[in-house]
This record gives C-alpha cells, structure tokens and sequence, in this order.
C-alpha cells in the first residue's frame, strides 16, 4: 500500500547512534536531525512526472507520528497506530511497532545506510547534497541523492532503484514548535467503522 511505503519514507526519529563517517556534510545533517524535538513540514512523492502522495507531516520524539492526506490520517502515540480512511468512513488500529523495518525511511538514509555506501558531498542547483551508492546487495536502491539546505534540513530525496525514479519533496517546515500529544491520538467518531487488530 503507498501509504504504508510513505509511512517508511518519512519516519526520521531515531535514538540510534549515528554511524561513523568522515563526511562533513553528513555528520552536519546527523546532527541537526538528533537535535529535533518536534518537527512539521508539507510533503509530496511523486514517480517521473506523476505525483502520488501529498499531505502534511508532524513529528515528535520519540514515535509519535502524524500524517494528513487528502484521504487518509494517519497517527500513533508510539503504542498504538490509528488508519483513518475518509472515503470508507473506517478506522484501522493496530499497536504500533519501531522494530519492524522501514528500508525507505529517511531516517536510514541519513543514519544506517551511509555505512553500507560510497558516500559523496557536492553542490547542485543552490543545494548541497549528498549521495548514496550502495556497497551492499542488500540495500533496495542504485543510489540516493539528498538535497540539502542551508538550515541542514533535507528539501528533496531522488531514489533510484531498478524500477525508475521517486522524489519526495518537504516545504515549510517548522522546527520545534510545541505539538500537543493530543494530536497523536485518535478518538473514532461516532458512524465510523472500527477494525481493531490488537
């Protein structure tokens, strides 16, 4: 489902330690993302020139997580994960799971996979960015290529892989605003069908 692989995409909090690398650039952006709090920020993926995904995002460590599309919410407090889908007028809930593996999250990108890749600093179009060429069959893309900006916040990702080209765009973000937890629960309204998999 493209949401569940978007899920994977944008999930960028993590307590893991960064791996070590001598790239300045990436030790720049590690740190600023272990500095977060909070975060939110519009979002859009898009294949070739079709755009699939576009929403808004808000984060908060550690797990919380909340996404907004034009058909669905999606949210967890860190325990439980709520899928709320408009059209059907249902609510999925299931308990929510940090170990299970998110192989596009951009959390990856910036902290495990730069240790199983050739990795490279430059600049292009007023950006800085960085690029991931995996060293290791067991990584699902040819090369990754992050778009950086002065803040040390990742504008653009551009992931090649076998099957083409997919870019996820961020715009607006807003750095460590105050989030209420509210905001990462969901109270099923009255008339919604409730499918409980816990």
């Amino acid at each position: 489902m493209k949401i569940l692989v978007f899920l994977a995409l944008i999930g960028i909090f993590s307590d893991s330690a960064a791996p070590q690398n001598n790239n300045e650039l990436l030790k720049s952006l590690q740190s600023k993302y272990n500095s977060i709090k909070t975060l939110s920020v519009n979002f859009t993926k898009s294949s070739g020139s079709k755009k699939e995904l576009s929403g808004k995002l808000y984060l908060k460590k550690t797990d919380k997580l909340r996404i907004e599309l034009k058909n669905n919410t999606i949210v967890t407090d860190g325990e439980t994960f709520w899928n709320y889908n408009k059209k059907e007028n249902k609510v999925i809930i299931n308990n929510y799971d940090a170990s299970e593996p998110s192989e596009y999250s951009l959390n990856n990108f910036i902290e495990v996979y730069p240790a199983k890749s050739s990795v490279s600093s430059g600049e292009e179009d007023g950006y800085k960015t960085l690029i991931l060429e995996p060293k290791t069959p067991d990584l699902n893309f040819n090369r990754a290529k992050l778009y950086i900006n002065s803040s040390d916040l990742v504008e653009k990702v551009i992931i090649e892989n076998n099957s083409g080209k997919s870019t996820i765009s961020f715009s607006d973000y807003k750095i460590d605003q105050d989030i209420p937890d509210s905001e990462f629960t969901y109270s099923p309204p009255k008339g919604i069908k409730v499918i409980d998999l816990r």
